[in-house]
Protein backbone atom coordinates (compact mmCIF):
# COMPACT_ATOMS: atom_id res chain seq x y z
CA UNK A 1 0.00 0.00 0.00
CA UNK A 2 1.58 3.27 -1.10
CA UNK A 3 1.36 6.72 0.45
CA UNK A 4 -0.86 9.50 -0.85
CA UNK A 5 1.19 12.70 -0.80
CA UNK A 6 -0.94 15.85 -0.69
CA UNK A 7 0.83 19.11 -1.54
CA UNK A 8 -1.29 21.78 0.15
CA UNK A 9 -0.84 24.93 -1.90
CA UNK A 10 -3.54 26.64 0.14
CA UNK A 11 -3.12 30.38 -0.32
CA UNK A 12 0.62 30.28 -1.06
CA UNK A 13 -0.26 31.28 -4.64
CA UNK A 14 -0.97 34.80 -3.28
CA UNK A 15 -3.81 35.21 -5.75
CA UNK A 16 -1.55 34.75 -8.78
CA UNK A 17 -2.52 32.13 -11.36
CA UNK A 18 1.04 32.13 -12.73
CA UNK A 19 2.48 31.33 -9.30
CA UNK A 20 -0.25 28.72 -8.78
CA UNK A 21 0.76 26.98 -12.01
CA UNK A 22 4.41 27.00 -10.94
CA UNK A 23 3.43 25.52 -7.56
CA UNK A 24 1.45 22.73 -9.24
CA UNK A 25 4.33 21.95 -11.60
CA UNK A 26 6.93 21.89 -8.81
CA UNK A 27 4.67 19.84 -6.53
CA UNK A 28 4.20 17.19 -9.22
CA UNK A 29 7.94 17.08 -9.91
CA UNK A 30 8.51 16.69 -6.16
CA UNK A 31 6.34 13.57 -5.98
CA UNK A 32 2.92 14.87 -4.96
CA UNK A 33 0.07 12.57 -5.93
CA UNK A 34 -2.60 15.11 -4.97
CA UNK A 35 -2.43 18.91 -5.24
CA UNK A 36 -4.77 20.84 -2.96
CA UNK A 37 -6.19 24.36 -3.10
CA UNK A 38 -8.82 26.26 -1.11
CA UNK A 39 -12.10 27.22 -2.79
CA UNK A 40 -14.78 29.71 -1.82
CA UNK A 41 -12.66 32.34 -0.10
CA UNK A 42 -13.96 35.90 -0.02
CA UNK A 43 -13.23 37.59 -3.39
CA UNK A 44 -12.38 40.73 -1.42
CA UNK A 45 -9.33 38.89 -0.08
CA UNK A 46 -7.12 38.83 -3.21
CA UNK A 47 -4.29 36.91 -1.53
CA UNK A 48 -6.44 33.90 -0.61
CA UNK A 49 -9.03 34.08 -3.37
CA UNK A 50 -8.43 31.49 -6.09
CA UNK A 51 -11.83 30.56 -7.56
CA UNK A 52 -11.26 32.41 -10.85
CA UNK A 53 -8.29 30.23 -11.80
CA UNK A 54 -9.25 26.97 -10.07
CA UNK A 55 -10.84 25.61 -13.28
CA UNK A 56 -7.43 26.10 -14.90
CA UNK A 57 -5.71 24.48 -11.92
CA UNK A 58 -8.04 21.50 -12.29
CA UNK A 59 -6.91 21.15 -15.92
CA UNK A 60 -3.24 21.55 -14.98
CA UNK A 61 -3.54 18.70 -12.53
CA UNK A 62 -5.29 16.56 -15.15
CA UNK A 63 -2.52 17.22 -17.66
CA UNK A 64 0.14 16.26 -15.10
CA UNK A 65 -1.73 13.12 -14.07
CA UNK A 66 -2.31 14.09 -10.44
CA UNK A 67 -5.52 14.55 -8.50
CA UNK A 68 -6.95 18.01 -7.88
CA UNK A 69 -8.43 18.60 -4.42
CA UNK A 70 -9.80 21.60 -2.56
CA UNK A 71 -11.24 22.44 0.82
CA UNK A 72 -14.42 24.50 0.46
CA UNK A 73 -14.98 27.56 2.62
CA UNK A 74 -18.37 28.63 1.28
CA UNK A 75 -21.28 27.42 -0.82
CA UNK A 76 -19.66 29.10 -3.87
CA UNK A 77 -16.56 26.97 -3.38
CA UNK A 78 -18.54 23.77 -2.99
CA UNK A 79 -20.63 24.64 -6.04
CA UNK A 80 -17.44 25.17 -8.06
CA UNK A 81 -16.13 21.74 -7.05
CA UNK A 82 -19.42 20.20 -8.16
CA UNK A 83 -19.25 21.97 -11.53
CA UNK A 84 -15.68 20.78 -12.08
CA UNK A 85 -16.65 17.22 -11.23
CA UNK A 86 -14.11 16.85 -8.42
CA UNK A 87 -14.64 13.33 -7.06
CA UNK A 88 -13.32 13.79 -3.51
CA UNK A 89 -13.73 16.46 -0.88
CA UNK A 90 -11.57 17.89 1.91
CA UNK A 91 -12.82 19.30 5.21
CA UNK A 92 -10.26 21.41 7.09
CA UNK A 93 -9.90 20.97 10.84
CA UNK A 94 -11.50 24.38 11.46
CA UNK A 95 -14.63 23.10 9.72
CA UNK A 96 -14.68 19.67 11.35
CA UNK A 97 -17.47 20.61 13.71
CA UNK A 98 -21.19 19.95 13.89
CA UNK A 99 -22.21 23.58 13.45
CA UNK A 100 -20.62 24.32 10.06
CA UNK A 101 -23.29 24.33 7.30
CA UNK A 102 -20.73 23.82 4.49
CA UNK A 103 -19.45 20.73 6.28
CA UNK A 104 -23.00 19.38 6.53
CA UNK A 105 -23.55 19.98 2.80
CA UNK A 106 -20.21 18.37 1.97
CA UNK A 107 -20.92 15.21 3.93
CA UNK A 108 -24.43 15.03 2.48
CA UNK A 109 -22.86 14.56 -0.97
CA UNK A 110 -21.72 11.12 0.21
CA UNK A 111 -18.40 11.35 -1.65
CA UNK A 112 -15.01 10.13 -0.40
CA UNK A 113 -13.87 12.90 1.94
CA UNK A 114 -10.68 13.73 3.82
CA UNK A 115 -11.37 15.22 7.24
CA UNK A 116 -8.54 16.81 9.23
CA UNK A 117 -9.27 16.40 12.91
CA UNK A 118 -7.63 17.36 16.18
CA UNK A 119 -8.83 14.82 18.72
CA UNK A 120 -7.44 16.98 21.54
CA UNK A 121 -10.12 19.62 20.95
CA UNK A 122 -13.72 19.43 22.08
CA UNK A 123 -15.15 20.03 18.62
CA UNK A 124 -12.75 17.45 17.15
CA UNK A 125 -13.90 14.77 19.58
CA UNK A 126 -17.57 15.55 18.93
CA UNK A 127 -17.07 15.42 15.18
CA UNK A 128 -15.26 12.09 15.34
CA UNK A 129 -17.83 10.53 17.66
CA UNK A 130 -20.63 11.71 15.35
CA UNK A 131 -19.07 10.68 12.02
CA UNK A 132 -16.85 7.75 13.01
CA UNK A 133 -19.11 5.23 11.26
CA UNK A 134 -19.00 7.15 7.98
CA UNK A 135 -17.04 4.82 5.70
CA UNK A 136 -16.50 7.60 3.15
CA UNK A 137 -14.24 9.56 5.52
CA UNK A 138 -10.45 9.32 5.56
CA UNK A 139 -9.33 10.83 8.86
CA UNK A 140 -6.18 12.98 8.93
CA UNK A 141 -4.76 13.61 12.39
CA UNK A 142 -3.63 17.21 12.82
CA UNK A 143 -2.27 19.55 15.46
CA UNK A 144 -4.62 22.54 15.20
CA UNK A 145 -2.13 24.83 16.99
CA UNK A 146 0.19 25.99 14.22
CA UNK A 147 2.71 26.75 13.02
CA UNK A 148 4.67 24.65 15.45
CA UNK A 149 8.30 23.63 15.75
CA UNK A 150 7.54 20.27 17.30
CA UNK A 151 4.46 18.12 17.24
CA UNK A 152 4.26 14.80 19.10
CA UNK A 153 3.30 12.13 16.57
CA UNK A 154 0.53 9.76 17.55
CA UNK A 155 1.75 6.16 17.70
CA UNK A 156 -1.52 4.78 16.41
CA UNK A 157 -2.74 5.21 12.85
CA UNK A 158 -5.53 2.73 12.18
CA UNK A 159 -5.75 1.41 8.65
CA UNK A 160 -6.87 4.17 6.32
CA UNK A 161 -5.90 7.04 8.62
CA UNK A 162 -3.42 9.76 7.69
CA UNK A 163 -1.59 12.82 8.94
CA UNK A 164 -1.91 16.55 8.13
CA UNK A 165 1.24 18.48 8.96
CA UNK A 166 1.86 22.02 10.21
CA UNK A 167 5.41 21.56 11.50
CA UNK A 168 8.74 22.83 10.29
CA UNK A 169 10.79 20.18 8.50
CA UNK A 170 9.85 16.66 7.45
CA UNK A 171 10.57 14.63 10.59
CA UNK A 172 6.99 14.56 11.88
CA UNK A 173 5.44 13.40 8.57
CA UNK A 174 8.05 10.65 8.27
CA UNK A 175 7.40 9.55 11.86
CA UNK A 176 3.68 9.40 11.07
CA UNK A 177 4.36 7.16 8.06
CA UNK A 178 6.51 4.91 10.25
CA UNK A 179 3.53 4.58 12.60
CA UNK A 180 1.14 3.63 9.82
CA UNK A 181 -0.14 6.83 8.19
CA UNK A 182 -0.72 6.27 4.48
CA UNK A 183 -1.94 9.76 3.58
CA UNK A 184 0.27 12.75 4.33
CA UNK A 185 -0.71 16.37 3.71
CA UNK A 186 1.97 19.07 3.87
CA UNK A 187 1.89 22.71 2.90
CA UNK A 188 4.00 23.46 -0.17
CA UNK A 189 5.88 26.64 -1.07
CA UNK A 190 8.60 27.91 -3.37
CA UNK A 191 9.85 30.46 -0.85
CA UNK A 192 9.61 29.83 2.92
CA UNK A 193 11.04 33.30 3.66
CA UNK A 194 8.14 35.09 1.96
CA UNK A 195 6.13 36.78 4.71
CA UNK A 196 2.81 37.65 3.06
CA UNK A 197 1.34 34.24 3.89
CA UNK A 198 2.04 32.69 7.29
CA UNK A 199 1.82 29.16 5.86
CA UNK A 200 5.02 29.78 3.89
CA UNK A 201 7.15 29.65 7.02
CA UNK A 202 6.53 25.98 7.81
CA UNK A 203 5.69 24.75 4.31
CA UNK A 204 7.92 22.26 2.49
CA UNK A 205 10.12 23.47 -0.31
CA UNK A 206 10.34 21.28 -3.43
CA UNK A 207 13.62 19.77 -2.21
CA UNK A 208 12.15 18.99 1.22
CA UNK A 209 8.96 17.55 -0.26
CA UNK A 210 10.82 15.30 -2.70
CA UNK A 211 13.11 14.03 0.08
CA UNK A 212 10.08 13.35 2.27
CA UNK A 213 8.37 11.42 -0.53
CA UNK A 214 11.44 9.33 -1.28
CA UNK A 215 12.10 8.41 2.35
CA UNK A 216 8.42 8.08 3.24
CA UNK A 217 7.72 5.65 0.41
CA UNK A 218 10.62 3.47 1.51
CA UNK A 219 9.49 3.56 5.15
CA UNK A 220 5.96 2.62 4.08
CA UNK A 221 7.26 -0.21 1.91
CA UNK A 222 9.23 -1.65 4.82
CA UNK A 223 6.28 -1.22 7.17
CA UNK A 224 3.91 -2.96 4.78
CA UNK A 225 6.38 -5.83 4.31
CA UNK A 226 6.71 -6.46 8.03
CA UNK A 227 3.23 -5.46 9.20
CA UNK A 228 2.53 -4.52 12.80
CA UNK A 229 5.80 -6.00 14.01
CA UNK A 230 7.67 -3.22 12.22
CA UNK A 231 5.91 -0.58 14.29
CA UNK A 232 5.59 -2.37 17.62
CA UNK A 233 8.91 -4.16 18.08
CA UNK A 234 10.91 -3.03 21.10
CA UNK A 235 14.31 -2.46 19.55
CA UNK A 236 15.90 -1.80 22.94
Amino acid sequence: MGVEWIAEIGSNHKGSSSLAFRLVKEAVESGATIVKFQAGRDPADPIRYADDFLPDAFKWCESYGVEFLASCWSWDGLNLMQKLGVKRRKIAHQQANLEDPITALTLAEDLPTYVSIDLLTGWGKKAYNTWKDNAKITWLKVNSMYPTYYSPVDHEYPEGWGYSDHTHGIASPLAAVAHGARTVECHFTLDPTEETIKDNHFACTPDEFSTMVRLGNEIARLGDMHGDSFRSTNWG
